[in-house]
């Protein structure tokens, strides 16, 4: 084969290469973009999400103070929320209004590891939080 045989043929090569890339890579950016699902509507994924993250950073072993945060933000969803209450376990006993789940701020133990672990109703909120010390 001639050089200029050569050259010619690894240019048409390069470029149907070049166009096979090129159509594979928009055929894949057209199919991702229409697999996603239309945006999330009130009630949808979105709203479940929201709700339940203010909750679940502090999900798993904590400390009191962190505990605090978490119970402080219940109390809060609990008075400002009525139709989403989180009811809370706690040495035995369950608490659901706001006053008492403040409350139980005071008897947690400063230097004892807690676990906490979420509850979560059929439709996907959380709506119970149990604590109790981490034994591992």
């Amino acid at each position: 084969m001639k050089t200029e045989n050569k050259k010619a043929f690894w240019l048409v090569f390069t470029g149907c290469v070049l166009f096979v890339c090129f159509v594979a890579l928009t055929i894949f950016i057209v199919t991702s973009v229409n697999d996603k699902s239309d945006p999330p509507t009130e009630g949808g994924n979105f709203e479940i999400l929201a709700f339940n993250n203010q909750f679940e950073a502090l999900d798993g072993p904590n400390y009191p103070h962190n505990a605090q945060k978490l119970l402080d933000r219940i109390a809060e969803n609990n008075t400002e929320n009525p139709n989403q209450i989180i009811a809370v376990a706690f040495n035995g006993q369950t608490y659901l209004e706001s006053a008492e789940i403040l409350a139980i701020k005071d008897m947690l133990d400063i230097d004892t590891e807690y676990l906490f672990t979420l509850d979560y109703n059929d439709k996907g909120y959380v709506n119970f939080l149990f604590i109790d010390k981490n034994i591992e």
